[in-house]
């Protein structure tokens, strides 16, 4: 992948991080990331399951072999399939991400 695209994507990915201050489930999320500006360090994603219920992934992209930035877009499309897919099952059984991956 061409460098320029991988800065493009990444800003992307950036502008789709959570919201810092927000409530959901029922909790009040409050976060800060402390990274170095030159850095791009973690990504990661959260979104409500239920009333009671938060799922999340973390990722450190920082230190991949290069294609770190795109396998971060791909999680987060898998993340957002598996919320999609749980939530109009209508089941309350969590899926196991690890048996998808």
């Amino acid at each position: 992948m061409v460098q320029h695209e991988k800065h493009d994507i990444l800003l992307v990915l950036l502008k789709l991080q959570p919201k810092v201050n927000q409530t959901l489930a029922n909790y009040k999320i409050n976060y800060r990331q402390l990274k170095d500006i030159n850095k791009i360090g973690l990504l990661f994603n959260l979104a409500e399951l239920s009333d009671k219920q938060i799922g999340f992934y973390c990722l450190d992209i920082e230190y991949s072999s290069g294609d770190g930035v795109m396998a971060a877009l791909l999680l987060k499309v898998a993340f957002n399939e598996l919320l999609q897919t749980y939530l109009n099952s209508q089941s309350n059984k969590l899926f196991n991400i690890s048996e998808m991956l």
